[in-house]
């Protein structure tokens, strides 16, 4: 009689375990436990009747049985010996981590690991505490991280989600892309670095401030004076790593928008193909489709309002059931555009690209509800973006707020763009519209299709957007003295080689090249 095989094979489990995992494994389908997280690899659940207990079941690594498989188990590359393995070695050392109660195998291939339940508030929390408290908080998180990188072992995944905030002090969580290595080895320093980037990128999506984030890294480095040369060399390599490792998550979460899934849609009309935000109805897109190609809606009621058509382009608003939808269309033609297109993207492309990646970063921009194309042998020969209509709210060249406020507003869009190595490719004061929101005024850009986002921008490119948005700006719209307080302010954010004063005579030069609405009589620069 061929011996059945056991559903779960325990190769460590601490008393009181097994019986409410394998339970929960029974009734896994129909279970009530509360799931704190769920992906295609990872399921992670706390036992609604041992609130003490923490399962994680990791699907199969690859194809179970293949011969490559069993050598990679070997090696212990999967990501639960990699877990199990590092928060058993941690625990040990008095690192806090959740204590590892069990490790099973299930019959397919799954793995299943059992930690402590650990009490404690995501460290984001830690932005609500009081100024004093929180500094202790950037302090001990500081720490942390240099107890987890002496026993030589880097995250992998360090960020705010994976620290709690508990009664007894922080808590590292999520250790499946650790590494072991031995400190101070090229190799270990480099995930090091990647591990403080990591986290002071997070920290500042967060929204904690760069005081905080300092004083975590001088925490974790262990510098006890900042004043140093030495000091400021490897706070400033933390902070290089971190603009790294925020350009890579700004250029995935950019991608993302081009892929079908939990936020983004697949859309037809007529055949016209593209995709759509999820919560922007298909029957609205049709609609507001219909409506900007012929001017009138599939509904007798429904029209568009032609704002602008010519040789160029065409732009219309279309009012749908709760809300107003802007249209665009680029209408530039010839062969060597047609063949660009196929290669960067048609315009309404480009425009939902960059909206959805101008967003990723922080930066107000109209929200590209859906794009559609229509293409020819695969090059697309017209395409039209639906964007929220920001009317009517007022954009920068129009009467609406006071000077001052006008320059902080553009001053502050200026080094968001320019601190995430955006490009926005036309950066008039027509394409910034002044948005009220919460009593003061939010720049929102539009005109996206020719948004760039780069790795690194030259001084040349930040001086000539910066002499666009100053050539569209009338004189008498913003006195001289309130665009030197602002250019001032940019130059110590961002600096640039040549000097404030260098910098400001060629933004000068530019802003005048342009003949546009500035003419900078009297400008001594």
């Amino acid at each position: 009689m061929k011996r059945r095989r056991r559903r779960i094979n325990w190769s460590f489990s601490a008393p009181g375990v097994r019986d409410p995992v394998e339970r929960w494994l029974r009734e896994r389908k129909s279970s009530e436990a509360p799931v704190l997280a769920r992906g295609t690899r990872r399921e992670v659940v706390r036992l609604a009747d041992e609130p003490g207990l923490v399962v994680k079941r990791f699907a199969p690594w690859r194809v179970p049985g293949a011969p490559w498989k069993r050598i990679l188990h070997a090696l212990r590359t999967d990501p639960a010996e990699r877990e199990w393995r590092h928060q058993t070695w941690l625990h040990d050392a008095g690192v806090p981590v959740p204590p590892p109660l069990g490790r099973a195998l299930l019959r397919r291939g799954a793995r299943i690991l059992v930690s402590g339940w650990v009490e404690g508030e995501p460290l984001d929390r830690a932005l609500e505490l009081p100024p004093r408290r929180r500094r202790q908080v950037m302090t001990e998180l500081g720490q942390l991280v240099a107890r987890l990188h002496a026993c030589g072992v880097a995250h992998g995944d360090l960020h705010v989600g994976n620290v709690l905030v508990g009664d007894k002090g922080l808590v590292v969580l999520d250790l499946q892309r650790a590494r072991s290595g031995r400190p101070g080895a090229r190799g270990f320093e480099r995930r090091r670095l990647r591990d403080l980037g990591g986290l002071d990128f997070s920290l500042a999506l967060a929204g904690f401030s760069r005081p905080d984030r300092l004083r975590m890294r001088a925490a974790a480095l262990g510098l006890e004076d900042r004043r140093s040369e030495a000091a400021r060399r490897a706070l400033r390599a933390v902070g290089r790593s971190s603009q790294a490792m925020g350009q890579r998550y700004y250029r995935s979460r950019t991608r993302r928008s081009l892929r079908p899934g939990r936020l983004y849609a697949r859309l037809e009309v007529a055949g016209w193909r593209g995709l759509r935000l999820r919560r922007f109805a298909a029957d609205d897109a049709r609609t507001a489709l219909c409506a900007h190609v012929s001017g009138t809606g599939s509904d007798a009621e429904i029209a568009a309002d032609v704002l602008k058509s010519d040789p160029r382009s065409r732009i219309t608003g279309v009012a749908v059931p709760g809300a107003r939808i802007g249209g665009k269309e680029v209408r530039k033609k010839g062969p060597g555009r047609r063949l660009a297109d196929l290669f960067r993207g048609s315009p309404a492309r480009r425009a939902w690209v960059a909206g959805h990646g101008l967003a990723a970063r922080g930066i107000g921009a109209a929200t590209p509800l859906a794009f559609l194309e229509r293409r020819r042998l695969g090059i697309p020969v017209a395409s039209v973006v639906l964007l929220e209509d920001l009317r009517p709210a007022p954009a920068a060249n129009e009467p609406g707020p006071e000077p001052a406020d006008l320059c902080e507003a553009l001053l502050e869009l200026a080094l968001r763009l320019h601190r995430r190595q955006v490009i926005h490719g036309d950066l008039q004061a027509l394409h910034v519209y002044l948005v009220p929101r919460d009593g003061s005024v939010h720049p929102t850009l539009i005109d996206l299709e020719g948004v760039r986002f780069r790795s690194r921008l030259r001084d040349r490119d930040r001086l000539r957007a910066l002499a666009e948005l100053n050539a569209s700006l009338a004189d008498d719209r913003i006195p001289p003295r309130e665009r030197r307080r602002a250019f001032a302010r940019y130059c110590r954010a961002l600096p640039f080689r040549a000097g404030e004063r260098g910098a400001l005579r060629e933004v000068v030069r530019l802003s005048r090249a342009r003949h546009h609405a500035w003419r900078g009589d009297g400008c001594d620069a």
